[in-house]
């Protein structure tokens, strides 16, 4: 058994722009880009591994050596 959590982030880019520009004190260049809207997801929960669930065999193991 363990225990999960878990975090996501969207941010769907609506939009990108880019810029140039050249003058006398040299040249520029810029990128941005920007969302309409910013979401966050958390979740969490127990797992559990089915194959210790449905194990048969209850058999004591030998701790005495000979």
């Amino acid at each position: 058994m363990s225990i999960k959590l878990q975090g996501q982030l969207s941010c769907p880019i609506s939009g990108i722009g880019l810029g140039f520009g050249f003058g006398s004190g040299g040249a520029t260049v810029g990128a941005s880009a920007y969302a309409s809207f910013i979401q966050f997801t958390a979740s969490g929960g127990l797992c559990f591994n089915i194959g210790d669930i449905f194990k048969t065999n209850n058999t004591p193991k030998n701790t005495l050596t000979n």
